[in-house]
């Protein structure tokens, strides 16, 4: 066990250093625990940076603020040059040059005190209340910690906070630490002091404290910096010079050299005669498949519709996937995405190869209503027709249900395998049963079906049950949704499970004689096309089912 220095040098070392990047990461702006052993109390302000030149403040223990500084409405009466009295009012915020980063206020004794955050600090970047503080909401990051007598922050979040109000921190503080020691102790009077800290530490035998005959106590001050300029988002973006990244736009055969162009769109060439030596603004650039990988990998920011990859509320961009698996956009659009995203695309940037998928273009430049382009979104708008398509005849909410809570972000990243990785098609795998054979609404469907066919599925699996409810109300006499779905559980189960077999898995699609996967993404465009059209097949017979019930 280490042991705890007597003379609170460990807190003497935090405060000194607290303006360097080698410092802890946390910053603590409020704390008051008074347990027997280390008696602690932090307390801070906003102040101007002027401060740092006045010599008188870092050369004492004494704050110029407290608690009751802070946090409560008053009204004063001053009188001015004509010795005319004025109703001063005073809105708790600041006092005497200093301004609240946390306040506490009190309620006389009758309730607890409630400790609080100056909310400038929290809107910043727009941090989310959680149950441990505040975080970052698109990193999840927290920022500010808060327990029952304590308030820390993140040591850059302050100090970039500091550099955009343009002021410093004043962390005051008085720590008593008290010990019990065998040996004699000396009194002790020191002082450290350098351009932006005062601490007075003293030493004493003396102590009323049963357990302890000496005590350590600092009392001083120590004034947090700001950056020389804020890390914000949007300072960055008003005040850096505009950049555009180049893509490759075309190659030249006789060259072989490969043509790139910006992306800023007033560059580009429009339907409306600007710049019409430069390429058009909807000049297709290709990009290998890999570049999904990124946002495929954090749905929870993240969302790959059927044509556009979204960042939250923050961007988006249209994209296309090729004939051969690329991805391509316009690259006026690309122009359009932040510059760090324009670098990340620029890195899988590829010569142009092949086709921007047709529906896309009808979409983009032809104005026109289609189907989904991806086989992903068309399964899942398949999957809610046949919810309909059963619940207008048998009266049964989502036979396949829609995905719990904890699941909802697959729908934003359910995509093809990326590439021929394993581990890529495994979370394929993964997803797709999640959607399908894990959502199948077990008890809805039993209660449509007679006791005893109920009695015999006692102990059968969802695919099964379903399967059973199709065939008895004839719709799908052949079983091929059932059978489609039992291959998708066997696949997962063969290839996802810990176990994972590549021989098992090719033995249930015949290829007992090989011992690797050749092409996953083609195997999960077939799983897929099967299921839809198992889908389109059960819906057909029951849209015959509906039309001779009104015959």
């Amino acid at each position: 066990m280490l042991e705890v220095s007597t003379d609170l040098r460990d807190y003497i070392d935090k405060y000194i250093k607290i303006n360097s990047c080698s410092s802890e990461v946390w910053i603590t702006l409020y704390e008051d625990n008074d347990n027997k052993k280390n008696d602690l109390f932090s307390f801070c302000a906003l102040a101007d940076k002027n401060i740092l030149e006045d010599k008188y403040y870092l050369n004492s223990p004494s704050w110029d603020f407290s608690l009751k500084n802070f946090g409560r409405i008053s009204f004063s009466i001053e009188i001015d040059d004509k010795e005319i009295e004025n109703v001063v009012f005073d809105d708790g915020k600041k006092y005497e040059g200093f301004e609240y980063l946390v306040c506490v206020r009190s309620f006389y004794g009758k309730y607890k005190n409630s400790v609080e955050i100056n909310p400038e600090i929290i809107w910043y970047k727009n941090l989310v209340k959680c149950e441990d503080g505040y975080k970052e909401p698109i990193s999840d990051k927290l920022i500010i910690k808060i327990s029952e007598n304590k308030i820390e922050i993140e040591r850059e979040y302050l100090k970039d906070f500091l550099s955009a109000v343009d002021k410093v921190c004043v962390l005051v503080f008085h720590h008593i630490r008290n010990f019990y020691s065998e040996n004699e102790v000396l009194e002790e009077l020191k002082e450290y002091k350098d351009k932006n800290y005062y601490i007075q530490f003293f030493k004493t035998k003396d102590n009323t404290y049963d357990g302890f005959n000496a005590f350590s106590s600092i009392q001083g001050k120590v004034i947090i910096t700001p950056f020389r300029k804020p890390l914000h988002e949007d300072y960055k973006e008003i005040t850096s010079k505009e950049e555009y990244e180049e893509f490759i736009y075309k190659f030249d055969e006789e060259t072989g050299e490969e043509l790139k162009y910006t992306c800023n769109e007033d560059k580009l060439r429009n339907y409306f005669g600007a710049n019409p030596e430069a390429p058009l603004f909807l000049t297709p650039i290709f990009f290998n498949s890999n570049v999904l990988e990124k946002y495929a990998k954090n749905p929870r920011n993240y969302e790959i519709s059927d044509d556009r990859i979204s960042f939250l509320n923050k961007w988006d961009i249209p994209f296309s996937r090729t004939e051969d698996k690329n991805i391509s956009v316009w690259l006026g659009d690309l122009g359009r995405i932040p510059l760090e995203e324009q670098r990340y695309w620029k890195i899988y940037n590829i010569r142009p190869k092949g086709r921007m998928d047709e529906k896309f273009i009808d979409r983009q430049i032809n104005v026109k209503w289609t189907t989904p382009s991806r086989i992903e979104q068309e399964l899942l708008l398949k999957i809610g027709e046949f919810n309909k398509n059963i619940e207008k005849i048998y009266d049964i909410n989502k036979i396949f249900s829609d995905l719990k809570k904890a699941d909802k972000e697959i729908y934003n990243s359910f995509i093809l395998p990326i590439n021929s990785s394993v581990e890529g098609y495994k979370e394929f795998l993964m997803k797709l049963t999640k959607i399908t054979t894990e959502s199948i609404n077990q008890k809805e469907i039993k209660k449509k079906l007679p006791d005893e066919t109920v009695q015999d599925l006692n102990n059968k699996g969802s695919i099964k049950i379903l399967g059973e409810f199709l065939n008895h109300f004839e719709i799908d006499n052949e079983r091929k949704l059932e059978t489609i779905l039992k291959k998708v559980h066997n696949c997962r189960n063969k290839l996802a499970a810990h176990t994972g077999s590549f021989k098992e898995y090719n033995k249930l699609w015949n290829r007992e004689s090989q011992n690797t996967l050749e092409d996953v993404i083609k195997d999960a465009e077939e799983l897929l096309k099967d299921i839809i059209l198992a889908l389109d097949y059960n819906i057909k017979n029951i849209k015959n089912k509906e039309n001779d019930r009104y015959e």
